[in-house]
């Protein structure tokens, strides 16, 4: 069902998933006493516009490390997105993106193992592809986001999602290829409110 043409509410499913639940995903800040970053030696960088992003792991990053605490600073500047293709196909199980995050730029964590996940309200963009094929079960989308681009969550385990009112872009298949009980679900394209997309 659609609330004020913006808002997907939960569609329950079952579609014979039988991985165990994801716990519910949590949002940090760095501000956090219970918030402990990687490493900033772990990753490389970008720099895009004046702006700081993290561009993937560097050699210090431990090869067996799958859990990821992605850091707020580096090197004294503030992160505000994922690069490219940053750590795509990486073996990643766990994610935790902190607040200040405000971009995730195409293809960045494709191709993992990640279960559940929660974005800040920093975060604005979920770029093209940015989560596509991975296990992900619980997805928190916080108030602030603005866009999700096409096939950005394709290849998941999801079998409800909400989409803050805040976004005002979705793009084509953003959540194709889930767990989504009815194969005929739809949700309106934000910015042609007379187009249709699948999500199932």
């Amino acid at each position: 069902n659609i609330e004020d043409g913006k808002v997907l509410e939960p569609i329950k499913g079952t579609c014979g998933d039988t991985d165990p639940v994801a716990p519910d995903p949590v949002v940090y800040s760095c501000s956090d006493s219970n918030y402990t970053p990687d490493s900033e030696s772990w990753y490389t960088t970008m720099n895009m516009g004046g702006d700081l992003y993290t561009a993937g792991f560097s050699e210090q990053h431990p090869a067996d490390k799958t859990d990821i605490k992605l850091p707020c600073t580096i090197g004294g500047t503030q992160v505000v997105g994922v690069f490219y293709n940053a750590f795509a196909n990486k073996g990643i199980t766990s994610l935790v993106i902190p607040q200040g995050y405000v971009d995730i730029r195409e293809g960045s964590f494709g191709t993992n193992n990640i279960t559940r996940l929660a974005f800040p309200r920093s975060v604005k963009y979920i770029r093209d592809a940015s989560f596509q094929h991975n296990k992900i079960q619980k997805l928190t989308l916080s108030s602030g986001l603005q866009a999700i681009k096409a096939g950005a969550f394709d290849k998941n385990r999801l079998k409800t999602v909400t989409i803050p009112s805040t976004v005002t872009e979705l793009g084509m298949g953003a959540f194709n290829s889930n767990l989504f009980e009815d194969s005929e679900a739809f949700i309106r394209d934000l910015n042609d409110s007379s187009k249709l997309i699948s999500y199932a």
